[in-house]
């Protein structure tokens, strides 16, 4: 009996219903990859994006120091917060091939009550542009719903535990937002601050020097669009960050506003 026809199919045979997978190295698994000097972009086969900073000429740093960028629709409550919707592992669609040099990256998600959305990302160089919009919701039709990236920056630190080289090393980091009311608010890795409180009505712009990266992650959204800081309460910030960017469709009806992450 002849086994291994059998084995490469069922190991090359994807769901529809997730996002084809590319078959080789360092790509294998993944949906869509692009290389840069200073880093690796892949979106894998749940619609999660991953920046992967370069450690060597062939290598990424630890995984745990991967900036991931996250689709999702939220739904809004009055009086409280926004409830993030599950995304439906089965309900994705690829609406571009994939690549392993993959210099543009489209796809649809759906979440729990059958909304859908579709993302799009451009990579060029130390640049990634994404966007992204709500297409249909589904049974939500009576719920107020928005989408957003939420871009998380996680604890370089990880591994440090010496307080005062942990302090040393964070208070060199630096974290500068721009309101949009155009006012700049700066921070070091070692201040602690509430994202909640601080965000206001937004931001337009960030830019954040951490040395464990050996760069510069600057962040710039289109009208249309706004970031809010969430650090999930009163926290160093060097213990992780999300940038997260809001969709505003009043502002943008036909989703076409992005932001732009830089990492150099």
């Amino acid at each position: 009996m002849k086994v291994l026809p059998l084995l490469l199919l069922l190991t090359q045979w994807a769901p529809a219903d997730m996002l084809p997978q590319l078959d080789g190295k360092p790509w294998t698994g993944w949906f869509a990859g692009y290389e840069s000097r200073k880093f690796r972009f892949g979106v894998n086969r749940e619609g999660e994006a991953f920046l992967m900073p370069m450690k060597n000429r062939d290598e990424t740093i630890y995984n745990k120091q991967w900036i991931r960028l996250t689709p999702v629709i939220e739904e809004l409550r009055s009086g409280r917060g926004p409830v993030t919707k599950k995304t439906e592992l089965n309900g994705w669609t690829a609406l571009s091939e994939k690549s392993d040099q993959a210099e543009r990256i489209s796809y649809r998600g759906t979440v729990t009550g059958g909304a859908v959305f579709e993302v799009t990302l451009e990579i060029d160089g130390a640049s990634v542009r994404a966007k992204g919009r709500l297409v249909e919701k589904g049974s939500l039709a009576n719920k107020e719903l928005r989408f957003g990236w939420r871009v998380k920056i996680p604890n370089l630190y990880y591994n440090q535990k010496d307080e005062k080289k942990l302090e040393d090393g964070t208070k060199g980091d630096r974290y500068e937002f721009v309101r949009a009311d155009g006012e700049k608010v700066r921070w070091d890795g070692w201040d602690s601050v509430n994202g909640d409180e601080v965000t206001g009505e937004g931001f337009t712009a960030a830019r954040l020097d951490l040395e464990p990266y050996d760069a510069r992650v600057t962040f710039e959204t289109e009208k249309g669009g706004l970031f809010e800081l969430w650090n999930g309460g009163e926290k160093p910030l060097y213990q992780g960050i999300g940038v997260n960017w809001i969709h505003h469709p009043e502002a943008d009806p036909k989703g076409e506003a992005h932001f732009t992450m830089t990492f150099k």
